[in-house]
């Protein structure tokens, strides 16, 4: 993950942002989620934003959480971060 954020934030134009998000794991601590295979590896909120603030630096990431409530009456929250290269 570390590197594939890293390339997006090189790839990225100055004044870009970069949207991407993430569920938070059902466990509460970061690592892969055996009930989703397309989920290698989820990461808590503070786990998040240290990967994203990694490449884009302290100030650059706006963190929003969202909860979906499905219609199969499943409630599942989610990580949305807004990143800039300033």
């Amino acid at each position: 993950q570390r590197r594939a954020v890293r390339e997006f934030a090189k790839g990225l134009v100055q004044g870009g942002t970069f949207i991407v998000s993430s569920p938070p794991p059902e466990s509460g601590v970061s690592g892969p989620n055996p009930k989703n295979p397309f989920h290698v590896w989820e990461l808590t909120c503070e786990d998040f934003t240290a990967l994203l603030e990694d490449s884009f630096g302290k100030g650059n990431v706006e963190l929003i959480s969202q909860k979906n409530l499905l219609t199969t009456g499943q409630l599942l929250n989610t990580y949305y971060a807004v990143c800039h290269k300033r």
